[in-house]
């Protein structure tokens, strides 16, 4: 039968941890193939005698001659302070505890005895005989009575074997992890015969109020990765202490290997303290050794909720998403060759707000005005009650030329020499918070289309001409007898050619003309300045001159 990897806290001393352990190894060496009867370690402590142990703890005070039968006892039956007597579960006083979900994320199922797999959620309690599966991007964070916590990682599969309280308020916890990883927390027990054992293909592992990792892949072995305390592993009647930061494999019928250091423990990630888009991006720093870098986002200092995990090699640059705004711990451990793990980084806290979000500028990519002034315009933003625009010569912003706050999305650019120019806007929400800036949008400004006569004579057809602009434009025009174009009397869309004859004519007098240039790629630009033209009176003919000569004169005679 194999042996299996246990974490528990239930002795006052190492010695007795140990024999513990051993006690466990070998009632599993020597059970015949047919028993998979649970054991449950109790602690003897000064003055206690079989009996008395089966009066507190069993149904019956004859349980005692069950206890000394499983534990090789001959008369008188002594039994010595401070070791440990392994009693069957099914004779014990006790009551069923369950635990609670945490948080869970990504795929995660979980079957309770008799019942069919169901998605598992926060909140739901997880009795003994429970199984708990999570997929690639899953996780499962289940807390037990006292606060002891279990981060079932991805692609694991997990078995709560045994959750009971006794009978003198002892709590005893055993899982097996069958496939994956899970972190475990454990704090030092309050009362002498409290325990939690963690169970894999390969190991018995044993701790004191600790943390570490247990993880196996494939039933062949097992790694333990001691996090803060101490871890005891033991495997085929060895037990090997693993210190803080040392780590141990226990492979298939072998022995625990001796205890070696963990990875060093990365340097610090650089982390922003606020972020206002996604995705996230973090370059993984550069270290000696062949090994990767594991990337742990999670909602809490400890690590326990965990939100987006990533692997990469040293100087990578990772990109995560986030599931919504808040406020997030990041850490980063080393991974060697050889499967080991690093203890973490300190957690390093962020912010992550997206809302309100970025505007979108809605002028054409590369629009051309005619003109000094660019209408700049966004989309309206939900959550915004402000905006920040800037234009520059350059796209670095680093010498903005005009900038401005604005409550509305408009905003006219400020009359600027004819150029190239690049424009970003943001937004502002009521607390003061800044959106990340919108994508840049790059425009030019041109020399409008202006005509290239403003003297005309109403003697024969009207023919307006102007500077053409870039090839392929077309042009608007209008004419009218005031400068502000209230009253409109000629209107011609879509010229494509920069000329224009007036179907009608016009009496002599004073007019005002505007044009405007359309590019290609673009939308409509501005109206060019009004410009004044005078209509003359047609010249008089020589036969009007004539007649005209002719009625003076009958006039003067």
């Amino acid at each position: 039968m194999n042996l299996i990897p246990v974490i528990r806290f239930q002795v006052n001393t190492v010695k007795t941890l140990r024999l513990c352990l051993l006690s466990l190894t070998i009632l599993v060496a020597i059970a015949p193939p047919v028993s998979a009867e649970p054991m449950v370690a109790l602690q003897v402590r000064a003055g206690s005698s079989l009996i008395g142990l089966a009066n507190l703890y069993c149904h019956g005070r004859e349980d005692w001659r069950r206890i000394a039968e499983v534990n090789n006892l001959r008369p008188p039956y002594v039994i010595k302070e401070d070791s440990a007597l392994m009693v069957p579960a099914d004779l014990l006083l006790g009551d069923s505890v369950s635990a609670l979900v945490g948080a869970a994320r990504g795929q995660a199922r979980l079957t309770q005895p008799a019942k069919a797999a169901q998605p598992i959620t926060t909140g739901d309690n997880v009795a003994a005989g429970s199984i708990i599966e999570t997929g690639e991007d899953g996780y499962v964070l289940l807390i037990f009575p006292d606060q002891r916590f279990v981060r079932v990682d991805a692609a694991s599969r997990l078995r709560v074997d045994m959750a009971m309280r006794l009978a003198d308020g002892s709590l005893k916890i055993e899982t097996t992890l069958e496939q994956g990883a899970t972190l475990n927390n454990v704090k030092p027990r309050s009362r002498p015969n409290d325990s939690f054992i963690s169970r894999s293909p390969t190991a018995l592992t044993g701790v004191r109020g600790t943390e570490y990792r247990l993880k196996t892949d494939d039933g062949q072995s097992t790694h333990i990765e001691t996090l803060r305390g101490e871890v005891y592993a033991e495997a085929q009647g060895v037990s090997r202490a693993v210190p803080l930061g040392q780590g141990v494999i226990v492979r298939k019928k072998q022995p625990p290997s001796p205890p070696r250091p963990l990875p060093a423990t990365p340097s610090d990630l650089s982390v922003a303290t606020t972020y206002n888009s996604q995705p996230l991006h973090f370059v993984l720093p550069k270290q000696p050794g062949k090994g990767v870098m594991r990337l742990t986002i999670s909602a809490d200092e400890q690590g326990l909720r965990v939100i987006e995990r990533r692997i990469g090699k040293v100087g990578e640059s990772l990109s995560v998403t986030l599931p919504q705004d808040g406020d997030y711990f990041l850490s980063l451990s080393a991974i060697n060759e050889a499967g080991f793990e690093s203890l973490p980084t300190p957690a390093q806290a962020f912010t992550l707000r997206t809302t309100p979000a970025a505007p979108i500028l809605t002028i054409a990519k590369n629009a051309r005005f005619f003109t000094h002034e660019a209408p700049l315009a966004w989309a309206v933003v939900a959550g915004a009650t402000g905006y920040q625009v800037v234009v520059a010569a350059d796209t670095n912003f680093a010498k903005p030329l005009c900038e401005a706050e604005t409550a509305t999305p408009a905003w006219q650019c400020p009359e600027l020499p004819f150029g190239s120019y690049h424009a970003r806007v943001r937004s502002i929400a009521a607390d003061g918070f800044q959106s990340a800036w919108s994508e840049t949008v790059s425009f030019s400004l041109a020399e409008p289309p202006r005509l290239l006569s403003d003297e005309m004579t109403a003697d024969g057809p009207i023919h307006f001409r102007w500077k053409a602009v870039e090839g392929g434009a077309t042009y608007d025009l209008q004419v009218a007898p005031q400068a502000d174009f209230s009253d409109v009397l000629v209107s011609a869309q879509a010229l494509r050619q920069p000329e224009y004859t007036l179907e009608q004519s016009l009496k002599p007098g004073t007019y005002y003309v505007r044009v405007r240039g359309n590019p290609v790629d673009g939308p409509p630009s501005q109206w060019g300045p009004p410009q004044k033209i005078t209509i003359n009176p047609a010249p008089m003919t020589l036969a009007v001159k004539l007649i005209l000569g002719a009625l003076i004169l009958c006039l003067i005679l």
